[in-house]
Parts: structure tokens; sequence; C-alpha cells
């Protein structure tokens, strides 16, 4: 079914805009967008609260940096607002928590990385935001990533390409962040934001780093005995 409700235009610069209606629970919660006018009037019919047509720049402004898209909208909603999501990137001199996040990274890392964006979101981190969201949703539906999407430090790294190191070099970096986080650990003279943050990106990438060495573990040929 096509969506009802794709284009909207805007009267002064004849751009589209895409828009999304928006159902939100008495509370103000947002419980689903929709690109669809059937299924919003519905959930409308069903005691949601909806703010129909909604451009992009709102939504944004409006909570749906709070959220994790496969939890609120459809692929075909994310499609529509995505392209206009992107370049959306407020201006910060801050450096966003990820600032590389390769379009084939492994479902379970961007989603672990997105749950530390939408924690600590600041204005330099909506890109991260796009991207981690497009990998899990193109992921989810098995589907090519939109590199459209992405920034080009993002658009032309390749998660794949760590496991063309040697599995002793990953498992010395591994061992270093280990180390890292463990005198990390040691310091309690320290509660800044800052500090709070950087331990918790250094347990992520040690996480990361414990999932590339499972991956190789797992590729490389079991050690059997012969059998003479």
């Amino acid at each position: 079914m096509a969506a009802d409700n794709i284009k909207k235009v805007d009267a002064l610069t004849s751009k589209p805009v895409a828009t999304a209606h928006v159902a939100r629970t008495v509370g103000g919660d947002i419980y689903l967008i929709t690109s669809y006018d059937s299924h919003a009037h519905m959930l409308a019919s069903e005691g949601y609260m909806l703010d129909v047509n909604t451009p992009v720049p709102r939504l944004l402004e409006e909570g749906l940096l709070n959220e994790k898209i496969e939890k609120v909208m459809d692929d075909a909603t994310w499609k529509l607002i995505a392209p206009e999501c992107f370049g959306y990137q407020k201006l910060s001199s801050d450096d966003p928590l990820f600032r590389i996040n390769p379009p084939d990274m492994p479902l379970s890392i961007a989603r672990q990385r997105l749950d530390i964006v939408i924690q600590f979101m600041g204005d330099e981190d909506i890109q991260a935001y796009i991207e981690l969201n497009e990998i899990i949703m193109a992921g989810q539906r098995s589907r090519v990533c939109n590199t459209a999407l992405f920034a080009p430090c993002s658009k032309n790294a390749s998660f794949e390409r760590i496991y063309d190191n040697d599995f002793s070099a990953i498992d010395q970096w591994y061992r270093d962040a280990k180390e890292l986080s463990q005198v990390a650990q040691g310091d309690q003279g320290s509660t800044s934001s800052a500090k709070v943050i950087d331990s918790i990106l250094l347990k992520q990438q040690i996480e990361e780093l414990s999932f590339v060495l499972d991956e190789m573990e797992a590729m490389q040929p079991a050690m059997m005995p012969s059998a003479g």
C-alpha cells in the first residue's frame, strides 16, 4: 500500500517537504509516527493524540531524537523523512560521540551505539543518530543502507576491514582497552560528566573489540588433532 500522504509543498518555496503524522499518548510521549493517513486516523480513533502533517524539523525538535526509529515507525515512513533529517546537524564545537559509523556495522553494535547516543545526545550527535538508525532499519529488512544519509567519513568506512588485521593485533587492542578501563575504574576522584562519558565509550570500544575477536575465532578452522 502506498503512503496516502507522501509530500506536502511549501507555498513559499515550492520545495517538497516531507511530513508525517505523530500519535502521542495522553502523557505526550511518542507512540507512533506514520506517513499513512489511514493508519493515523485509526490511531486517533483508539484515543491517541494526533499531530498531523508534522514537518521533519519539528519532529526532531519535539522528541524524535529521544526515540529508536525501529520502535516508532515503519521503514516506508523512515525512508520518507530520513533524507530531510540528513543535513539537520546543528552547529556545535563539540566532538560527536561516534564520528564514524560504517554502513556495514553489525546490528548489535549499532544498537549499542544508538543507546549511548540517545542517552547523551548533543547537537553534534544528530548525524550519528541518523546513520545508526539507518543501519538498524536496513539490517532488519535485509536491504542495502541508503549511503546518501551518511557523512563521507562514515560512507567511506567499512567495519569488515577490521578483519583484515591480524588476530594478535586486535587482541592487543582489546587488552590495552581493558587496561585503560581498569585504570579509569581505579580513579574514583572525578565523577564529571565528561569522565562518565569517556568511561562508557571505552566500555563500548571493549564490547566492539570483543565482538570482533569472537567472530574471528569462529571463522578460524577448528584445531582438531590428527586422526593418525
